[in-house]
């Protein structure tokens, strides 16, 4: 087993090879890559009662029990023993005794049932299988059985993470989710596409639909899941005073209204945006932003992104800038503005805008000057300013991580990607993940020789040091 720190605070055990997608994930990202965890871990509270159906090597079981804390609960329930045995290992390793492992599989049934599938940490559940079909056979509960067995209420969080079964879940524990109302995160998309039976199942119960937002950090109200960005896995399932709760403190907007802010002085922090390093090294001042559309673009996304402003101001902003700089581009398209347009797509999710964008700056970058305010691509080149002689280092390094994160969710799902990250971890703004990222793929296809010092010592910049360096690796 293999030890990992994450940026969460727990520790966790995953299996010891590279080619497992958990390992990959948590070893070059030192967290989870999905948005909806730091939303999580800033919304739970001690003494807070967690279910975490369908826990896997317990990313969210972890985090969660360190947000509730002593007098708050985790059940985290998987059916699997290979997993299973690694989320053990790291509680007991952690000494978390605010955590029951259950082995036990859930649907809209009791009884027993057969996971099966080649990868057992994403293996469905099956009620019957051919002969001669590898399967593991396990007890198999609905939600309500369980919870009557548990004496479960006051349950605040319910995750359901189980491969294309969340409806049956949801089917299967009616009476429970009546009487308790949690916030609910369930998953929607596979391999296979979309899936909307659990949210089908979930509106029947009076609950109303959510995602994350881009930047993770509150919940918008989301459109059906066919329609919903590619790199949304999960939505959220709210009702009642729930929806007030979050509202209140500023992790929910429930509307999809555009407003202007751009003249809503006290959410506005302009002279903190012209003290970045960013904008600092363009010399912007207050002068700049006035006068044309595409400064009332830039001043409302500036107010979407101040966490003082009200989350409905902030998402409303937002909108606003964003449907502006879509009229914008189509009327009289500039460098410039597509910057901009790239960096408001990030931040509402829109993947394949971002990577409309990007690959619109990418072919004019070389050949046509940026003439005009616009904001980074990306939020950490806010904090990074564009140096003399380095210009093109700087666009190559915010377009090329862009797009990596675009593409995917990580590096270890795209093999094609270790060509840019090859060119990535030469450039002066290179991060400790790329170099990660790139021995990642390399001892993924058998490339050790190819790795060097440099890259090593730029890896070990992080959480696990003792873990980037070729003498750590003869064992995966």
């Amino acid at each position: 087993m293999l030890n990992i720190k994450t940026k969460q605070g727990y520790t966790i055990f995953v299996p010891e090879y590279v080619d497992n997608s958990s390992t990959y994930v948590l070893l070059e990202k030192e967290e989870w890559f999905e948005r909806e965890l730091p939303f999580l871990v800033r919304w739970l509270r001690p003494g807070m009662r967690v279910i975490d159906v369908g826990a896997n090597l317990g990313v969210y079981t972890l985090a969660a029990a360190r947000a509730v804390g002593a007098g708050g609960h985790v059940y985290s329930i998987e059916p699997g023993a290979h997993p299973r045995k690694y989320l053990e290992a790291s509680c007991e390793t952690s000494g978390l005794g605010n955590v029951s492992i259950i082995p036990q599989a859930i649907s809209d049934f009791d009884g027993h049932g057969y996971l099966k599938g080649d990868d057992s940490e994403l293996a469905s559940l099956a009620e019957h299988v051919d002969e001669g079909v590898e399967v593991e056979t396990v007890a198999v509960a609905r939600l309500d059985t369980l919870a009557d067995r548990m004496g479960w209420d006051g349950v605040e969080f319910l995750k359901i993470d189980v491969e294309g079964g969340e409806h049956k879940v949801v089917t299967g524990g009616w009476e429970f989710l009546r009487r308790n109302s949690p916030l609910i995160m369930f998953e929607f998309r596979s391999d296979a596409g979309t899936d909307s039976r659990a949210r089908r199942e979930l509106e029947a119960l009076g609950y109303r639909i959510y995602r994350i937002l881009g930047n993770g950090e509150y919940l918008v109200p989301a459109p059906e899941c066919k329609e919903l960005p590619v790199h949304d896995l999960n939505l959220f399932a709210v009702k009642g005073d729930r929806i007030r709760e979050l509202e209140a403190k500023g992790l929910l907007v429930d509307s999809e209204t555009e407003i202007d802010a751009a003249d809503m002085t006290d959410f506005l922090d302009l002279d903190s945006w012209i003290a970045s390093p960013f904008a600092t090294s363009l010399e912007m001042s207050r002068e700049d932003f006035s006068g044309c559309l595409q400064d009332r673009v830039l001043l409302n996304f500036l107010v979407s992104i101040n966490r003082k402003a009200p989350a409905r101001v902030r998402y409303g902003a937002l909108l606003y800038a964003w449907s502006t700089s879509r009229s914008l581009i189509s009327a009289h398209p500039s460098l410039n503005q597509w910057l901009t347009h790239s960096r408001l797509a990030w931040e509402l999710g829109d993947v394949m805008e971002t990577l409309a964008a990007n690959r619109y700056v990418n072919e004019r970058i070389r050949s046509e000057a940026v003439a005009g305010l616009f904001v980074p691509p990306l939020p950490r080149f806010d904090n990074i300013a564009i140096e003399p002689g380095y210009e093109l280092d700087w666009f190559s390094c915010v377009l090329g991580e862009q797009a990596i994160r675009s593409v995917a969710h990580s590096t270890a799902f795209e093999p094609q990607l270790e060509k840019t990250l090859l060119v990535l971890c030469t450039n002066r703004y290179a991060t400790p993940e790329m170099a990660r990222a790139l021995i990642l793929r390399r001892l993924w296809n058998g490339n050790t020789d190819d790795i060097t010092d440099g890259l090593w010592q730029l890896a070990s910049d992080g959480l696990n040091p003792q873990i980037w360096n070729p003498s750590s690796w003869g064992g995966i």
